[in-house]
């Protein structure tokens, strides 16, 4: 997964995972993708066994932040209010939140925060591949959320399957 390179300067937030509202936070990764033919059952088995050994390890060891921990990108609207992008440690923050953690500490780079004030000079908005309001559409739906997003009304079809031994990874 991602990771941040010794000797960068990062920063570190204390998130309550208890507060009303939530805090903004979501995940970015290629979890389960979803195939014209199907989702393959063994991903659906991965994301179990991964989410399961983190609850089992932390419910057994305890948890030991390890270094970088987990780490998320700053995500900033222009009112100046915050949203955090996981990109590393995604089961092991949802383990901690089943296992009724309070708080948890996030790794961030400072300067890789993006910054909806600062939306025209995003490299897809300035490839012309989005536009400032498109741009602007995404970075808000972290915030307000989508329900319309990756949503569909027939869920997609298991695909076969694997023999057992292929669906525990080593």
């Amino acid at each position: 997964g991602p990771s941040l390179r010794q000797g960068w300067t990062t920063s570190v937030r204390r998130i309550n995972l208890n507060p009303s509202p939530r805090p903004n936070l979501g995940v970015a990764r290629k979890s389960v993708p979803r195939h014209e033919e199907g989702v393959p059952w063994f991903r659906i088995e991965q994301e179990f066994f991964w989410l399961e050994r983190a609850i089992f390890s932390i419910r057994r060891h305890g948890y030991r932040e390890q270094k970088p921990g987990i780490v998320a990108r700053k995500l900033e609207r222009a009112d100046g209010a915050e949203s955090f992008l996981i990109l590393d440690g995604n089961h092991r923050l949802s383990a901690l939140v089943a296992l009724g953690s309070r708080e948890v500490t996030l790794h961030y780079l400072p300067a890789a925060t993006v910054r909806e004030a600062s939306c025209s000079d995003w490299r897809q908005v300035r490839a012309g591949r989005f536009t400032e309001r498109d741009a602007r559409s995404v970075l808000r739906a972290y915030f307000e959320g989508d329900p319309r997003w990756r949503t569909s009304l027939v869920p997609a079809p298991l695909l076969e399957l694997p023999p057992r031994e292929a669906v525990v990874p080593a």
